[in-house]
């Protein structure tokens, strides 16, 4: 009973973070990509590129379907129970382009908060990063989960050096506006499946409850902020 006391009480924890980090995403991430496409046009108006107009959006969709493709190499490598041979062959495979897949997107995420801390101010620093922080628990536990000891061995130290390069890339190397822009709109594509992947009433784990009250929570006082 206290076993599974503790297992609700985790869950509802990431049930919880997962409402705050798609609140986050649809209250401030989703409404600024327009925002974000409004620049990339500015920046690049003197240069031919073709569907300028659409790029930022383009790329929010190509994180939505980067990862959609990583959870369903997922969930086939579980049905075709891989699980003994990480070590060698597909497995392996399956694994290390799972992690570096997390790692380039832990990457870009840190690295939009590095880059964009100055311009944005302490607000945007505040709540963006106690919103990544907590969608960054929600995807260890999805990677622990599905890869189990060897991600603990190796894996989530990828993750941890990804976000350190991300950030320091960030905040001490210029990078032109446009690829910020592009970097941002794809990051929030990944964090709406990533955060609603594991709330999916087929996992059969998700807690509506904690989900909806810290998502309206944190919507709120994103709005009042």
């Amino acid at each position: 009973p206290l076993r599974m006391s503790r297992t609700n009480t985790r869950r509802a924890f990431i049930s919880a973070a997962a409402g705050i980090s798609v609140a986050y995403a649809f209250v401030d991430l989703l409404p600024e990509l327009a925002e974000m496409q409004a620049r990339f046009v500015e920046v690049v108006e003197h240069l031919p590129l073709a569907f300028s107009e659409y790029r930022v959006y383009l790329a929010a969709f190509l994180g939505f379907s980067l990862f959609h493709y990583l959870e369903s190499m997922a969930v086939s490598s579980r049905d075709e129970d891989h699980s003994a041979s990480f070590g060698h062959g597909e497995g392996a495979r399956i694994y290390r382009t799972h992690v570096l897949g997390f790692a380039l997107y832990a990457a870009f995420v840190a690295y939009v908060l590095g880059g964009r801390a100055e311009e944005r101010g302490m607000h945007f620093l505040v709540f963006y990063s106690l919103a990544m922080a907590l969608h960054f628990l929600i995807v260890d536990n999805s990677l622990r989960k599905e890869h189990g000891a060897v991600y603990d061995r190796s894996g989530r130290w990828v993750l941890a050096a990804a976000v350190l390069l991300g950030w320091g890339v960030g905040t001490f190397v210029a990078v032109p506006e446009r690829i910020v822009t592009i970097l941002g709109g794809f990051v929030a594509g990944g964090v709406v499946l990533n955060s609603i992947k594991d709330e999916m009433p087929e996992k059969g784990e998700g807690k509506v409850l904690p989900f909806l009250i810290a998502g309206l929570i944190y919507a709120v006082i994103l709005i009042m902020a």
